[in-house]
């Protein structure tokens, strides 16, 4: 797919700056967006011999971005959990808790349906707004609206079992 150097170089100098916007947009980080940006252009050469792209190469790259700071966003979302955990009144979490709680999370949310979680990890881990998410995925407002509430059902539904039983645990003790 890429033969050289110079090759790579023409497609690196063609797509940074949109997927660098990408990534901007969803993390509201430079520094972050620069170094995602980064790796992806960096496992495309890693992995160049090996690689077959079956569609646009440019719709590639848009999708490693994306699915790059989605995966960011969800690691950030972990330690914010972890240290937020002791603020919760009524409930301790021990650390092994804590790990629980934050792997049957990531499992629950990707086990949501692909665009009900983007659009649960555009609002809840990148802050976007609804009718911002709307604009970045070309949906409508009430659309977004809607897979967030089916997101946040099927969450609660997947964690009120463990969290009853944190909560539970924690005032007999």
């Amino acid at each position: 797919m890429i033969a050289d150097k110079t090759a790579f170089q023409k497609i690196f100098l063609e797509h940074y700056a949109h997927l660098f916007q990408t990534a901007f947009r969803m993390l509201r980080d430079r520094m972050s967006a620069e170094d995602i940006v980064q790796d992806v252009f960096a496992k495309l050469w890693a992995n160049r011999h090996q690689l077959t792209v079956h569609t646009n190469l440019g719709g590639y790259l848009r999708k490693s971005t994306v699915n790059s700071c989605l995966n960011y966003l969800e690691k950030q979302s972990r330690l914010k959990i972890s240290s937020e955990t002791s603020d919760i009144p009524g409930a301790k979490l021990t650390k092994l808790e804590e790990e629980e709680l934050i792997t049957m999370l990531d499992n629950a949310i990707e086990r949501l349906p692909p665009q009900c979680r983007i659009i649960f990890t555009l609002s809840r881990k990148a802050g976007f707004g609804n009718q911002e998410i709307a604009e970045h995925l070309g949906l409508s407002k009430r659309t977004v609206e809607n897979q967030l509430a089916i997101a946040l059902s099927k969450l609660r539904e997947t964690l009120r079992p463990f969290l009853a039983a944190t909560v539970m645990a924690s005032t007999l003790f």
